[in-house]
């Protein structure tokens, strides 16, 4: 039989002003030294730091619910006093994110062990199997965008989940809909269905994702590697024309327009010069990117980044191929541009 566990019994108040993360983890450490059950979070909003979820435990928000991180990135070492699962001394340590050209020898310490200010999250996993985080309908996990400047590009926070050497994990109840309908947003053809514009848009955000995720490839301990500028602009351009390529052939195959052009030569060259038209700016937006990671602090550089290419993408679409200007791809450039000077 699943035992249950309401923070609430183990003192936690909703909707205080004082922090409530011993009270949570209690919650959690009995629920692990009793062989395992499911940590209720009930409605409200809970200020905590980083809490730490253990084996064969599920952390599950009730609707409404909240927990609220603190604005404090000290709040979220309470691992180094762990005594339930203590970390060893080689799993711990105090080295911070450098920026690459400090170092000589780049050194991946501060993101390689469990205990550094590199993994710390508002929820975090050690050395733990059959965990889940669950969140019912209109609950959230609320990181309350906590600045650090000693974290990566220093500004960066803790993260909100972090999972370190840890086997079947499941995660339930939260999902990236809300940016991959933003993107959608800007498919303006009326003609393709709307269901086709949202897959449309999620191949190619996990696309990119992947792409992001090899460019990063490098950073990882014992399996990093380097290349050149040029080698990088060429690989991320490749990638990009496959992506703008699969893109096109997913569009002209769903395409049910009878008068519609039907792949002929005209279309087909068409549509290859977009690509290739796509490929190159992709290339150039990268030597800008790169060169701009040199002279400009990332709190400037990714905003402009995510937000300036939807812009851009909108307005070319409007002034080259004349898009309808519709309320949908207004609302889409106020978002992103509003987005973008937020974070400036």
């Amino acid at each position: 039989m699943n035992k249950v566990y309401l923070i609430t019994d183990f003192g936690a108040v909703a909707d205080s002003n004082e922090f409530q993360t011993e009270k949570i983890q209690k919650a959690i450490d009995k629920c692990f030294k009793n062989g395992g059950g499911t940590v209720i979070v009930p409605e409200g909003v809970y200020l905590t730091g980083g809490i730490r979820i253990r084996s064969n435990c599920t952390l599950r928000l009730k609707s409404g619910a909240t927990l609220k991180g603190s604005r404090n990135p000290e709040e979220y070492f309470g691992y180094l006093s762990d005594k339930v699962e203590p970390l060893s001394e080689n799993e711990i340590t105090n080295k911070v994110w450098r920026r690459t050209e400090l170092d000589e020898v780049k050194d991946y310490t501060f993101m390689s062990r469990p205990g550094s200010r590199w993994n710390n999250a508002l929820i975090k996993a050690v050395n733990a199997e059959n965990v889940a985080i669950i969140g019912e309908e209109n609950s959230f996990l609320d990181g309350s965008d906590c600045f650090d400047e000693l974290g990566e590009e220093n500004y960066r926070g803790p993260h909100c989940i972090n999972m370190f050497n840890c086997k079947n994990v499941r995660l339930s109840g939260y999902s990236v809909i809300l940016i991959i309908s933003a993107i959608a947003l800007t498919a303006n053809d009326k003609k393709m269905p709307g269901k086709r514009i949202l897959a449309l848009c999620v191949i190619i955000f996990f696309l990119n994702g992947i792409s992001s995720v090899a460019a990063k490839m490098h950073q990882i301990e014992k399996t990093y590697f380097c290349i050149t500028e040029t080698e990088f602009v060429i690989a991320t351009g490749v990638a990009k024309f496959i992506i703008a390529a699969i893109a096109y052939m997913v569009v002209k195959i769903g395409k049910k327009d009878k008068n519609a052009d039907k792949c002929n030569k005209s279309g087909f060259a068409w549509g290859v010069f977009l690509i290739v038209l796509s490929t190159l700016l992709s290339g150039l937006s990268y030597i800008l990117q790169l060169n701009g990671a040199k002279n400009l602090p990332a709190t400037v550089l990714y905003p402009l980044i995510t937000g300036g290419t939807i812009i851009f993408s909108s307005v070319t679409g409007i002034i080259f191929f004349k898009e309808q200007i519709s309320k949908k791809l207004i609302l889409s450039i106020i978002i992103c541009f509003a987005g973008t000077c937020m974070f400036l």
